[in-house]
């Protein structure tokens, strides 16, 4: 019940002044994306609050904070890192692996299904790696993921509000049901793209 009284409490601040309302999810938005804080919270919520349009929003704001992470990481983090003996040591020990030596776009885009959002932009930062080709990898990788988490926060907005909402009925929306499909179907390509180019190597 509480829950649900703080979603309509955030309806209906969104039905009084709507321009408030926007601004101050793109400012949360914003700053949480340059956070360590888990990334699914905020996908649901957009696509709970805002419906398909949240769906836009997740990925406009993933980007952006994606791309900063990983200047900083590059322009700043790398910087200081090299500087430290022990972290040249360290360094050198890992362009040993291969995965180190050569990172690949599979890598890459398998790593952010794995890897924390947040963290994945700094590690990748610290790679000899150029900005527009993370971006335009991570930007594919992230298409499913926020669009099946959309969806999934779409269906939560009808559960959760809507009080003659059976809860076997959330697992029987269309959806719900398209958005793991579609996931679980990317996971598997990406599987046999990457065991396709290890058998080749």
């Amino acid at each position: 019940k509480s829950l649900k009284y703080l979603f309509e409490l955030i309806e209906l601040t969104k039905g009084e002044n709507i321009i408030i309302f926007y601004l101050l999810i793109i400012l949360f938005n914003f700053l949480y994306f340059l956070t360590p804080l888990p990334v699914i919270f905020i996908i649901l919520f957009n696509g709970f609050i805002l419906g398909s349009f949240g769906f836009y929003l997740s990925m406009i704001f993933v980007t952006i904070g994606s791309i900063l992470l990983f200047i900083f990481s590059k322009k700043i983090l790398k910087k200081n890192i090299l500087k430290a003996k022990v972290f040249k040591d360290l360094r050198s020990k890992a362009k040993k692996f291969k995965i180190i030596r050569k990172t690949n776009n599979s890598i890459i885009f398998i790593s952010r299904y794995i890897i924390p959002y947040f963290f994945h932009n700094i590690i990748f930062g610290l790679y000899e790696l150029r900005l527009i080709r993370f971006f335009f990898v991570i930007f594919l990788a992230e298409i499913p993921m926020i669009l099946a988490l959309n969806n999934i926060g779409k269906s939560l907005n009808i559960f959760i509000l809507e009080n003659d909402y059976k809860f076997s009925d959330l697992f029987l929306n269309i959806h719900f049901l398209i958005s793991f499909i579609f996931v679980f179907s990317v996971i598997l390509i990406v599987s046999s793209v990457e065991k396709g180019i290890v058998r080749k190597k």
